[in-house]
């Protein structure tokens, strides 16, 4: 099964136009910057909690795999 994750509230994610995004924590004010693959992930995550499982099936279902 697997515990379910969930996206820190304090964070936002600016997607760009290349499929790529940027994560910025208004608490911290540090950012990181997301692949493809992480953005299609952070997204699950916004709509809120998901287990690794569901993780998989959304990444599966993105990228037809």
């Amino acid at each position: 099964m697997g515990r379910a994750l969930a996206a820190h509230p304090d964070v936002l994610l600016t997607e760009l136009g290349d499929g790529t995004g940027v994560l910025l924590h208004l608490g911290t004010k540090l950012y990181y910057t997301l692949n493809a693959t992480g953005v299609a992930l952070w997204k699950v995550l916004g709509e809120g909690p998901a287990t690794p499982a569901r993780l998989g099936d959304a990444l599966a279902e993105r990228f037809d795999v």
